[in-house]
């Protein structure tokens, strides 16, 4: 019996491994993308500062999940909002205003997106901050080509060492 997986490799990512993005504020690690996973997941480990997190946003085709590894997190999906700590799984759909926001001591969480497709828009935010080119307008614009909105802007990063 042949299983649409026949002609897909396992995919082993060791500790610290993965594709290491500078996005200024995190630095987050693809360890699953769309082109090792036929296009059904993309799977990444970010580490949040305090307080740090993305605007409310809107995906128009991937459901983002959560697992938290480390800290505690605030998920809000629509007008609900819940508290996550090591442990919690958040799954959150496409076409609902959701973000996260790590807590006072900041956290670690492996974010999944399915389907894949995600990891470019991360890509490209490192390409941007790497070229200097970083602005609200770049990065809605960016968001907008992936086919995501963002209902705010993302904060300021802050001062290295803080």
């Amino acid at each position: 019996m042949t299983t649409p997986d026949a002609g897909r490799e396992p995919v082993i990512v060791p500790a610290g491994g993965g594709e290491l993005l500078d996005l200024g504020r995190s630095a987050p690690r693809i360890l699953l993308s769309g082109a090792t996973s036929q296009g059904r997941l993309s799977v990444l480990e970010t580490t949040q500062s305090p307080g740090g997190g993305p605007p409310l946003h809107v995906h128009g085709r991937e459901d983002e999940s959560f697992y938290v590894l480390d800290g505690r997190f605030t998920f809000t999906c629509g007008d609900e909002s819940w508290d996550g700590e090591p442990g919690s799984f958040a799954s959150l759909p496409a076409g609902r205003p959701h973000r996260y926001q790590a807590g006072e001591a900041g956290g670690r969480l492996l974010m999944l997106f399915s389907p894949s497709g995600m990891e470019d828009y991360f890509r490209e935010w490192a390409a941007l901050v790497a070229s200097g080119a970083m602005t609200d307008p770049a990065m809605a614009e960016l968001a907008e080509h992936h086919g995501m909105r963002l209902l705010g802007n993302y904060p300021a990063a802050a001062p290295p060492g803080s």
